[in-house]
């Protein structure tokens, strides 16, 4: 739902005109910027919506006249949400999530409905300056004590992001009713939360969309797809606890033996996985490699399915034997975050770096001002 009483999808310009007719003089949460398209304007708007709290509309080819407002639009250079998603990602650090909406006036003209998402982590800069929507209008944000603030909601929700992450993992990882548990077993808890979410969260967790998201992306990442012949068919069951929906999954298909999933979303909007190997150990590679990503990419899925935005942080705790000693075991934390970005090459390499220090082996960094030859001449 936005402030015109529709989805965005289905806004018409007449219900667009309608809403017009009886708005406010001073909007704080929508501003129409007439029938020039200034890039330089549209940016600085948008940055300011992206420092608020509530999302913000921006209405491009709407303008104000003595008998209210008149919606003429304007000629875009390229397809509206081409050419916004040009001029945003042009100048705005970080890019806010944004929406577009075209209501076509005539065969050349439209009216563009522009809806700017708050920045996870504010502030948000526009080519270096930031920005800030007040009642009727967008003002440069002078104050050092409102920079501060907006600096510190950013902090705060980083730290919650963070905190969220590892409480979830740590939760998980000591679970030990999950299917498949035997405290001999290798297994590990990967955790995934955003630093931002929208404020519905609960009503799409216990949708029944998001529970075939559930069972998609345990297929897509973790098991044997539907239609792998039997006996080797994945067990799918899913269920609910008050705060959370989850799926389990057993992959009958591994060589090594049975593996056992658990993917766990919760209201707060994190996403967890749990993975459970038959064997006591798998070398760190391996781990990397497939599990460790394969829990990482469908986490990722399911965050962007619970409306999750914003730099993401990863905790994972693993709990397995050591190599050479059966009989003994390990408890390993690593963590990562803030993530532009899902679980890369790059990223899955310096976790498998450290998981290999924690088992006593030379694993190096590179610093990326030491050049790679000279990193190992002592």
């Amino acid at each position: 739902m936005t402030i015109f009483g529709t989805p965005l999808s289905e806004l018409t310009l007449d219900a667009l005109q309608e809403f017009l007719g009886a708005a406010e003089d001073e909007p704080l949460l929508w501003e129409a910027k007439g029938t020039t398209l200034q890039t330089r304007a549209v940016r600085r708007a948008a940055c300011g919506f992206a420092n608020g709290v509530d999302p913000g509309y921006l209405l491009l080819g709407a303008s104000a006249t003595e008998g209210g407002w008149a919606l003429d639009g304007v000629e875009f250079p390229d397809e509206p949400p081409v050419w916004l998603s040009k001029v945003l990602r042009g100048g705005l650090q970080p890019v806010p999530t944004f929406d577009v909406s075209p209501l076509a006036v005539d065969d050349k003209k439209d009216v563009a409905v522009v809806r700017i998402q708050p920045v996870a982590t504010p502030p948000c800069f526009d080519r270096g300056t930031i920005f800030e929507r007040l009642p009727g209008e967008t003002v440069r944000v002078k104050d050092p004590m409102r920079l501060s603030e907006l600096y510190a909601r950013g902090d705060v929700a980083r730290r919650n992001a963070s905190l969220a992450a590892d409480e979830a993992a740590d939760t998980l990882a000591g679970d030990r009713g999950l299917p498949g548990f035997d405290p001999g077993r290798m297994r590990f808890a990967l955790a995934l939360a955003a630093t931002g979410h929208p404020p519905d969260i609960g009503s799409r967790l216990f949708s029944e969309v998001f529970e075939r998201s559930l069972t998609n992306s345990a297929r897509d990442w973790l098991v044997p797809p539907k239609g792998t012949p039997a006996p080797f068919t994945a067990r799918v069951s899913h269920g609910f606890t008050q705060s959370s929906r989850y799926v389990d999954a057993v992959n009958p298909q591994s060589a090594a033996g049975e593996q056992y999933w658990h993917v766990r979303a919760i209201w707060n909007g994190v996403v967890v996985v749990h993975f459970l190997h038959e064997d006591h150990y798998l070398p760190t590679g391996r781990l990397a490699e497939g599990p460790i990503r394969d829990a990482w990419n469908a986490a990722s899925e399911l965050l962007d399915a619970l409306g999750g935005y914003g730099p993401t942080h990863m905790a994972l705790r693993l709990d397995t034997a050591l190599p050479s000693k059966v009989s003994e075991r390990r408890q390993v934390k690593v963590a990562r975050g803030p993530l532009e970005d899902p679980a890369s090459d790059e990223l899955l390499s310096s976790v498998e770096r450290e998981l290999r220090r924690a088992f006593g082996d030379a694993a190096y960094e590179v610093p990326d001002d030491l050049p790679a030859q000279d990193a190992t001449e002592d």
